[in-house]
């Protein structure tokens, strides 16, 4: 009996053993699975993000505004100026908030007090992915001066606002405007809005023989120029091109942080603003002083 006893026992021990052993196989699977489940659903979030739609009122006015690069104070009298009612009207950013400028924190301090929407620029991405590879415990990036008073000067909810930024906001104006695209830099012609690539959107500025696109302004044909629409495009990025005006694409880095001016666009009004630079902040390269004085003359010739 007792042995009889002892087999019996021993039996209980390998059946609880295979149970612990199901019972482990089966967390490790659901923990599998929900792993699997949380990537899927955020790599969803990242697609979903390169693009996000707003609809706008009949009686809504709104200001598109270039590349402000930290210039705060400048960005305050441009809004200022336009006459929008913060609260009620709608304020639009192109990208590269950061950067070059005095206050970069201050900028994105306005834009998240005033509700402004914006999009993503190259400054912008470049100082994100420093702050991902901090957040992740990785080595970051090698940053230029210009970028490293950025990092120095954000707070936490200055990084937060400037990741939630999508790459092109879709823009249904109910009002006479219409449907229009805000973007950076640009949007390759032979792809859908959808099938963009993020690092195109930041930095493209022209378009080759071949019909691919570069970052490079010295080459190629302008994007805007050969925007087929119908939607209507604007964008910045561009400030040795400057001020863009095509049927269906408008730029507005107009290089406030090289001394020159902030640009703005209202809607439904279709009418250029800007207020001039207080000062120099970055010091332009040649082919943008050039392109300013042959502007300059051609100004002083149309009087």
């Amino acid at each position: 009996r007792r042995v009889h006893g002892e087999d019996r026992q021993e039996d209980d021990m390998n059946t609880n053993t295979n149970t612990s052993k199901w019972i482990a196989i089966g967390v490790a699977a659901t923990a599998t699975a929900a792993i699997i489940a949380f990537a899927l659903r955020k790599r969803k979030m990242r697609v979903s993000s390169m693009i996000r739609s707003l609809k706008y009122a009949d009686d809504a006015r709104t200001l598109i505004i270039g590349d402000i690069h930290g210039c705060a104070d400048e960005f305050k009298q441009l809004v200022q100026k336009s006459g929008i009612v913060v609260g009620k009207d709608q304020v639009i950013l192109v990208g590269d908030m950061v950067a070059k400028g005095p206050d970069s924190r201050e900028v994105i301090r306005y834009a998240s007090q005033i509700g402004a929407y914006a999009v993503l620029g190259n400054h912008d991405v470049k100082v994100l992915k420093w702050w991902h590879c901090k957040q992740r415990g990785e080595r970051t990036p090698d940053l230029v001066p210009a970028h490293q008073e950025v990092v120095r000067q954000l707070l936490e909810e200055d990084w937060r606002w400037l990741e939630s930024l999508p790459y092109i906001l879709d823009v249904q104006d109910s009002s006479t405007v219409g449907h229009y695209y805000v973007v950076h830099a640009g949007i390759d012609t032979r792809k859908s809005v959808e099938e963009q690539n993020p690092q195109d959107l930041a930095n493209m500025r022209s378009i080759l023989p071949d019909g691919s696109v570069t970052s490079d302004g010295n080459t190629g044909e302008p994007w805007a120029k050969l925007w087929p629409g119908p939607q209507r495009v604007f964008f910045g990025h561009d400030a040795v091109r400057g001020l863009q005006l095509y049927p269906k694409a408008v730029g507005l880095d107009t290089g406030c942080c090289y001394g020159d001016r902030l640009t703005g666009y209202l809607l439904p009004d279709q009418a250029l603003i800007s207020v001039p630079a207080l000062k120099v902040y970055e010091q332009p390269n040649a082919k943008f002083m050039a392109n300013r004085a042959a502007e300059n003359v051609i100004a002083e010739n149309s009087q």
